[in-house]
Order: C-alpha cells, then structure tokens, then sequence
C-alpha cells in the first residue's frame, strides 16, 4: 500500500475513533439526564374523611400522621420513592414515627383493624405497608393504595459502641450516612454500595457489600435486631433471644414484624478505600464478559482475596444515541499509593481491557457509594428483574445475546438506558457470617445474579419496557435450564413484583420461616394486611 493511502486510512480511522469515542462520552455524560424537569407527584384534588382508625391513630400520636389534604407535606412524603411509579400508588396516610414506641403503637391500631377487616370481604387492597429508603422500585413493595404507610425515616440514629465492635442503626438510616458516621471512628461495616439505599430493605432482603468476601451477606453481619411484632410487642431478636425469629430476619424480608433497629458488627477500616471503574464501547462487550468469567472463575479458587470486593459488570445500551457501553466497578478495602490499581485488580482480566474512561482513586467509603449513586437514576420509571446462573462463559455470552437481541423491543423508548448487571457469588465468601436463610449454605461453585435496572420517562411505555425485561429473564432462564447452569436463588433486593425469590431459598428455609410466621404473627398481619414485599404463602399458591 503507497504511504500516502496508508496516511489517508490511517487519518480516516482516526477520525471514525474520535468521532465513536466522542459520542460514547457525550452519553455517558448525558445520561442520566440531570436538567430533565421532574413532575411533581399526583396528589388527589379532593380529600376524603379520614378512616376512623386512622383518626384514632392520629388522635393518639398527633404529628406523626401526614394525610392528603396537608398537601405540601404529603407531596414531599411521595418523593421520597426512588421510582415514579412508586409515587403514584396513593396512600390514604404516610405515618412517620418518632421512637419504637410510636411505631409500637401505630402496629397496634392497624392490627386491630386488621382484625375488624378479617370479617369482611376482602378489598384486594393492603392495610399497609413499611417504607425505610425506598430504593426498590418493585411497585408495591413499600407503598399501598389507600391504606397507611409507615415511613421510617426518623428512626435513623446511628450509634457505634464504645469499642468498636458494633454498631446500631435506626432502620431508616441511609448506608451513606451511617459510612461518614463510622468514618470518624475509623469503622466499616458489611453494607450498601450505592447512596441511594436504605439500611432497612437491603439487610432484611440479604444484601451484598464491598465487604461480602471477607465477611458474607449484609443480613449474616447483624447481631441483633429490635422488632414490633403484630401485637405491637417490642422484642429483640438475637442468637440468645428469639434465635428463630434472628434467622428468619436474616433474608425473610418483612414477613414477621418491623425491624425498627438493628445491630451489626463493626471493623476497623482505613480513612480511604481504594475504588476503581472504567467504561468500555459495547463493540468490545464480549470482552468484558469473557473477563468478567475469568475472573470470577480465579476469585473462587487460589485467587481469592477478601479485601477485594466483587466486580460490577453492567452493559447499557442508551436507544437515544443507538450506542451500548460496558460498565465496571471494583473495590480494595486498603488505599494504594497514588491510587492506582492494587496489585490484586492489575492481575485480573479486566486490567488488559481496552477503556476510555477510567477513575482509579483512594476515596472515603461514603465518597465511593456516592459516586455510584450518580449512576442511579431517580425521578423515573424503572424496573428490576433477576435471575441466577452458574459461572459458565456460554451462559454469560448467552444472557448477553439475549439483552441484545431485546434492543428492538426498547428502540423507541425515550430516555431509556436498557441495564443488565452481573455480580458473582463465590463458596468462597457465601456462607461467611451467620447462618441466614438464603439457601446458600454449603455453595460449591461460583454462581453469577444477573439484573436488570431500566429507566425511562414516558408511563405509556410502562407495558413494553416491564415485558421486555421479563421475556430477557424467561429466555436466560430456558436457557440456563436445557444448559444444566440454572440455580433458584434469586437476590431478593433486584427482585421485581412478579417474582418470588423466596421460593429459591429451598424447602427448609421455607418451612422455618412459614413456622416463624405463625409463631410471631399468627393472624397473619405481616401476609394478608402488608402485601408488599415477598410473602411467605405465595410459595405454596
């Protein structure tokens, strides 16, 4: 070839590189849209007369009842749901106790009118429902129509102990908050990876942290929990006191009562943490995945490292700007000199990854789960859905065909960003803590949770966007079971509406937290009048 047609191809290729990497960054940086003007929640024009049980709640704890008619306090209330379509399930009151014995008493006036509903026929609407950070947007799970929810957001005080070895956290506490609390005791704690999320959802739901591989789930670190039980009892749950109602917590959701405190065990943590993310283009998408699987496949047997925290690998496709881009992130508990890569990370797969953004820093926990937050988008539409299989390369490139193949399905969506995210569980770390009743006990492979998390703007694409993530999941999910890669654990924290992760935790587990259920709730409070959430006796139907 004449060198002045090699100068020529060689420009041509630079220029189609800046041009792609220049629209890469342009939508990275677009999305999520920060200038989009948020509409206010919908909030009823007419009020009516409170239920009598509600006014005789009111009566007994006035100030803690937001109703409708208190129009700017009760639209504030509704922002605090991550997801719009959270926001537009209207209660008929947001009840926002002050101490465990205001939510004592509130449980006792909606138990009693549970009792009164048990006599009538049924409404197909829940009494109530329990709300700490709201971050899931699984609808339903922590609003209801027409009935009482019972916001915890006051109940946020965070207390380390004298020695250090633990720490209480109010169960509408904020794992960024309680990260800058610990801080200044130079503490860490297994919790949330991203400002968003709530301490009460994600460590009854089980949870994973930066911290999983040294010390398990979120739920497997809690010493204790106090609990207001559907009598209004206040007990504590601990290995020593009510030990089946401690596992059944550890995993069990909001099946047996609510959480208003709990007590996790605390570490010594450095001032910073090394944290690490890079974007790569989607041509190179299948990279990322055979580096994801590599590592994955390493980390389970003679390259385990516990300070090192599981990638987060995430593939978007932005249909405004027809592009998709590999996302991921990594943790070291120790800073590095000058930040750059540990030695562990710099060994992995992902170090000889082509990138053209890239942040390798040594950063405060807190900085780090906010940092992450950015990338969660609030004041949207969005849906979850997950599923679990084994760490097989074919099943990997599979699952991402498939969230491929679905591109078409969401092309016209408006400001859509179409995620799917894996995070591998290793035998290494999953059953590190205390025993829970995931039904992960005994792992002997790595297994990988696929996700999705979607976003968008429009409520008339609320049907294509929610079918097309469930078709994805249906399609994984077929496949992984004629592959002989499938597993029933579902993370219940990604889990959308229409699933039912607890039916992966296995019969046992089941059992034990169906005998816990009666044993603690037996009228049924927690299943038939908070029908948010996972219930036990779905299960069984």
């Amino acid at each position: 070839m004449a060198p002045s047609l090699v100068a020529t191809v060689a420009t041509a290729l630079a220029v189609v590189v800046s041009i792609v990497l220049f629209r890469y960054a342009s939508a990275i940086a677009a999305s999520p849209k920060q200038d989009r003007k948020v509409e206010a929640p919908p909030v009823p024009t007419s009020f009516p007369e409170p239920a009598p049980y509600i006014k005789d709640l009111s009566a007994e704890i006035p100030g803690t009842v937001i109703l409708p008619k208190d129009v700017a306090a009760f639209s504030s209330a509704l922002r605090v749901w991550f997801s719009s379509q959270n926001r537009e399930v209207i209660p008929a009151a947001i009840v926002k106790p002050r101490d465990v014995n205001e939510l004592s008493t509130a449980i006792k006036h909606i138990s009693r009118e549970h009792a009164v509903r048990a006599s009538q026929p049924a409404t197909g609407n829940g009494l109530f429902a329990v709300r700490a950070g709201a971050a899931n947007p699984a609808t339903g799970i922590s609003g209801v129509k027409d009935g009482i929810v019972i916001d915890l957001a006051l109940l946020n005080a965070i207390e380390p102990s004298e020695d250090g070895s633990s720490v209480k956290i109010g169960a509408g506490a904020y794992w960024r908050d309680v990260y800058k609390t610990l801080q200044k005791r130079g503490l860490g704690v297994v919790g949330g990876r991203s400002s968003p999320v709530g301490v009460g959802g994600s460590t009854l739901q089980g949870g994973m942290s930066f911290f999983s591989s040294k010390y398990g789930f979120i739920c497997s670190n809690v010493i204790s929990y106090q609990v207001v039980l559907a009598d209004g009892s206040i007990v504590t749950a601990s290995a020593d006191e009510n030990p089946d109602l401690w596992r059944a917590l550890k995993g069990g959701g909001n099946n047996f009562g609510v959480v208003a405190q709990f007590e996790l065990r605390s570490f010594p943590l450095s001032e910073k943490v090394w944290s690490g993310s890079f974007v790569s283009p989607g041509f190179l998408a299948a990279r990322a995945v055979k580096a994801f699987y590599e590592h994955a496949r390493h980390a389970s047997s003679d390259g385990f490292d516990d300070k090192a925290s599981m990638p987060i690998l995430s593939n978007s496709y932005l249909p405004n700007h027809g592009i998709t881009a590999s996302f991921c992130h990594m943790v070291y508990a120790d800073p590095t000199p000058g930040g750059d890569w540990p030695e562990y990370w710099r060994k992995s797969p992902f170090r000889s990854l082509w990138r053209f953004q890239n942040k390798s820093k040594n950063l405060p926990l807190h900085d780090v789960v906010v940092d992450l937050g950015v990338l969660s988008r609030t004041d949207e539409r969005n849906v979850y859905g997950t599923t679990t299989v084994k760490n097989d390369l074919e099943t990997l490139m599979t699952v991402r065909q498939i969230w491929k193949d679905a591109h078409p399905s969401v092309k016209h969506v408006k400001d859509c960003m179409f995620v799917y995210i894996m995070q591998p569980i290793s035998p290494k770390w999953a059953s590190k803590g205390d025993p829970n009743v995931l039904g992960l006990e005994g792992l002997d492979e790595t297994l990988v949770v696929v996700s999705f998390a979607v976003n968008w703007v429009n409520p008339e694409h609320d049907a294509a966007v929610t079918g097309t993530v469930r078709r994805c999941l249906e399609r994984m999910e077929e496949y992984a079971v004629a592959n002989n890669t499938a597993h029933p654990y579902r993370f219940s924290n990604y889990s959308s509406e229409w699933q039912t992760p607890l039916r992966g935790y296995g019969a046992d587990n089941m059992k034990l937290m169906q005998q816990v259920s009666q044993r603690y709730d037996p009228e049924g409070l927690f299943q038939t009048g908070c029908l948010g959430g996972f219930k036990l006796d779905r299960w069984d139907k």
